[in-house]
């Protein structure tokens, strides 16, 4: 029997627990109307994976009889949660998302976070890419209205 690995990055999405967890918290929060504060300015960057991307790809690999290679890194382009808020901006436009202005504990580039991750196995050896950051946060956005009984925003 073999095995396979991924090694996600940041996950994100309605309901997501990870060591960053304004990622998930943010567009939950604003999706239903809540103003969300960060302590940081928010500057560094990281790779994300949302969610429904990670499951996509692990499914993807349950169902190959076999991979050519024994681990996988599953995340986007570096973004900055900056670049997160610009795109709940754009959903909800009178969303309520105010930054702080003290630096992040963690140095470097990406705030300590996984910032550059290499996709090309997983595009080259199944195909798979992450969808664009616009659909996976109205998803994101959606989740946390239907849940809370909102209807869904169009896309």
């Amino acid at each position: 029997m073999s095995f396979t690995g991924v090694r996600p990055t940041i996950g994100y999405g309605h309901g997501g627990r990870s060591p960053a967890q304004y990622w998930s918290d943010m567009p939950s929060a604003v999706a239903v109307g809540k103003p969300y504060t960060f302590e940081y300015d928010m500057k560094g960057l990281t790779s994300l994976v949302a969610a429904d991307d990670l499951g996509e790809f692990t499914k993807i690999l349950i169902k190959a009889p076999s991979s050519p290679h024994p681990v996988y890194n599953i995340g986007g382009p570096p973004t900055s949660i900056r670049d997160v808020v610009e795109v709940v901006r754009k959903y909800i436009p009178d969303a309520k998302i105010t930054f702080g202005t003290k630096a992040p504990p963690f140095g470097g580039r990406g705030g300590g976070l996984p910032w550059k991750v290499s996709m090309a196995r997983a595009i080259e050896d199944f195909g798979f890419s992450c969808m664009p950051l616009e659909k996976a946060v109205l998803i994101h956005i959606n989740d946390a209205r239907l849940e809370a009984g909102w209807k869904p925003i169009k896309g």
